[in-house]
């Protein structure tokens, strides 16, 4: 074994220290170290092409291969439903706020340049129809405005808060994890 190996090598580099004469040439310490080094490097080296492949075995064997995007068939709306229409995403989002707002009387809405509509326009007319008081602009601090979510929320209230664009939530992670993810009530 390499152990036994290395031991007889280490065991006649100290005779040879210890007598003055040089170890016979197979149990020579360098060599015996190339030698297992390359041994060991051989093994990782079958262990990982057998690992690859019976990984890309695995997945061949579960998964049919698929070119193109999934399929998608969008669901019809039921007669019981009442009556739909047809919105696109900034008209679905505003909708929705629009009747959060309507129905729950502690809703509020905030953030980056909510109260004339926001960068992508999904909150237009809402501070007109529901009032300054609950469709308002906050200061360009993603952590505050995440922070007042989470009060406001902790304090009974559905909070609506507005990050602009999806890069601008990384300033607000640490209300996230450190404060919102840990509350208890």
């Amino acid at each position: 074994s390499q152990h036994h190996i290395l031991s007889a090598a280490a065991a006649a580099a100290t005779a040879s220290a210890c007598c003055n004469t040089p170890p016979p040439h197979h149990l020579h310490t360098h060599h015996t170290m190339q030698s297992l080094r390359r041994q060991v490097m051989q093994q990782q080296h079958v262990l990982r092409r057998a690992l690859s492949t019976s990984v890309t075995a695995r997945i061949a064997a579960c998964a049919p291969v698929r070119s193109g995007p999934l399929p998608f068939t969008p669901e019809t709306a039921k007669p019981e439903w009442g009556e739909t229409t047809k919105l696109n995403l900034f008209q679905a989002l505003n909708n929705a706020m629009d009747i959060a707002l309507s129905t729950d009387p502690t809703a509020c809405i905030f953030g980056e340049d909510v109260a004339f509509g926001g960068v992508f326009r999904c909150t237009m007319n809402l501070r007109q129809k529901h009032g300054e008081h609950r469709v308002f602009n906050t200061p360009l601090s993603e952590q505050g405005i995440a922070g007042f979510a989470i009060g406001l929320a902790s304090n009974g209230a559905t909070a609506i808060a507005e990050i602009q664009f999806a890069d601008y939530i990384f300033p607000a992670f640490d209300q996230i994890v450190n404060e919102a993810a840990k509350y208890r009530s």
